[in-house]
């Protein structure tokens, strides 16, 4: 089974990525934008990573399961498993967290920002790119929609920051 060509999979790993990207970097930008504390963004990362992804995973698994009820009261059957789809929320999340919290970890905190809002925007692009070849649509213009839409979310959460910081 290619897991990329179940539509309610793929929904699953394309929303974990997309959330994960946005939540964890607008929420560790506006904490770096707030306070120059390493370690409290460091923290702030591990427990959004780690709440968030089990939150996505456990929201996705419960509301399948409550599709998956609703078709089989109404006697249309579904080929997706629940738990697979929460389960590939929750990795998609983790792995997606991953990529803005990083730079906080191996790179100066100045330098880290940055490289953590680039690496999310690139992130985002290279997302919508593969959903763009993989759903058949113009692959450039859905990874600039990707990055536009999403990212918005992080200006958000820079602004955010930084009003509370002054």
């Amino acid at each position: 089974m290619n897991i990329l060509r179940e539509p309610d999979y793929f929904k699953q790993i394309i929303f974990g990525f997309e959330d994960a990207f946005v939540s964890t970097v607008g929420i560790l930008v506006g904490i770096a934008a707030a306070t120059a504390d390493p370690y409290l963004i460091f923290l702030t990362g591990i427990v959004v990573i780690g709440v968030e992804a089990l939150s996505m995973g456990v929201g996705a698994f419960l509301s399948e399961k409550a599709s998956h009820q609703l078709q089989e009261s109404e006697r249309k059957r579904s080929t997706d498993n629940p738990m697979l789809g929460g389960v590939l929320m929750f990795v998609s999340y983790i792995l997606g967290g991953c990529v803005p919290l990083v730079p906080y970890i191996v790179l100066p905190f100045g330098l880290a920002i940055s490289v953590s809002i680039g690496a999310t925007f690139l992130g985002l692009f290279a997302l919508g790119f593969i959903k763009g070849r993989l759903v058949k649509v113009n692959p450039w213009r859905s990874a600039i929609e990707m990055m536009s839409v999403a990212g918005a979310a992080i200006i958000v959460g820079y602004a955010l920051g930084k009003v509370i910081h002054s």
